[in-house]
């Protein structure tokens, strides 16, 4: 008798796990944009739709060169679920790094420049290149972005235009 119930238990406990396995997560619309600056395309920035409740997935993508992207969901596919969101872009270093730095250091060149520096009577390091970023920090910030969109069932299309 102990027998079976552990056999009943653990055949309920089985279909409850298995259950769970299936293709679990909301229905995610397809979801893809392009990004301009000054009605140029931006490439290599990332586009992050999050869900303006907090609560939810959020879904990112990258731009290519003609500033299109097509946006992922965290689940790994294609879209994001039917909501509003709160959209930030967000510029990628040459590295591959989102953030905006500079990517890797060259070390060798700083030490260069800073000895032709020295050696031509200035004093300390030269000063840092300015670096125009892609896009500017307010829409990085998802308590600052202008952006919120509103994702429907079907195909959606958005355009992102940054002054």
């Amino acid at each position: 008798m102990l027998l079976q119930r552990s056999l009943f238990a653990f055949l309920a406990v089985s279909l409850v796990v298995v259950a769970g396995c299936g293709e679990d997560g909301p229905a995610l619309s397809p979801v893809t944009g392009k990004v301009t600056k000054g009605g140029q395309p931006v490439e290599k920035v990332l586009v992050t739709f999050s869900p303006e409740s907090g609560k939810g997935i959020s879904s990112t993508g990258q731009t290519g060169a003609d500033g299109r992207f097509i946006l992922i969901s965290q689940t790994g596919k294609a879209g994001a679920p039917v909501g509003t969101y709160k959209v930030t872009i967000t510029s990628i270093d040459s590295g591959g790094n989102a953030g905006g730095g500079t990517g890797p250091t060259d070390w060798s060149k700083m030490a260069a420049d800073r000895d032709a520096a020295m050696r031509s009577g200035k004093d300390g390091a030269p000063a840092a290149k300015a670096k125009e970023d892609k896009v500017p920090p307010e829409y990085a910030d998802p308590g600052k972005t202008p952006f919120k969109y509103e994702v429907k069932a079907g195909n959606n299309d958005f355009d992102l235009p940054i002054p």
